[in-house]
């Protein structure tokens, strides 16, 4: 049984939307935004998601952000399942791991 679907179920279960007035999400995706925002100090933003490639391969890219700041944010990036078509034959795994911090250093304006 892959766990994958599960994983996904319970991080989704422990998620809450922010209280009213409170700051929007701040998505890190390349094809979905290009925003220098950073996640809000001392909360978490978990992004999930699935990707298709031509070939039939699909990754499930994930990460989690915690704000450090207001301009400052440390991230954990991991995509939990991938299938890819290699040679004509399929494989299917875990992605690589990634673990980083941004900060921003000028503000708008």
């Amino acid at each position: 049984m892959k766990l994958t679907p599960l994983l996904y179920l319970l991080l989704f279960a422990a998620c809450r939307s922010l209280p009213a007035g409170g700051r929007q999400a701040t998505p890190q995706r390349p094809t979905l935004s290009s925003d220098t925002s950073t996640t809000a100090a001392g909360t978490f933003e978990l992004e999930a998601g699935a990707a298709l490639f031509d070939g039939g391969s699909l990754a499930t890219p994930t990460s989690l952000k915690y704000g450090l700041s207001d301009s400052g944010e440390v991230f954990l990036g991991w995509s939990p399942y991938v299938q890819v078509d290699f040679d004509g034959s399929e494989e299917d795994g875990v992605g690589d791991l990634s673990v980083g911090t941004r900060h921003r250093l000028i503000e708008e304006g």
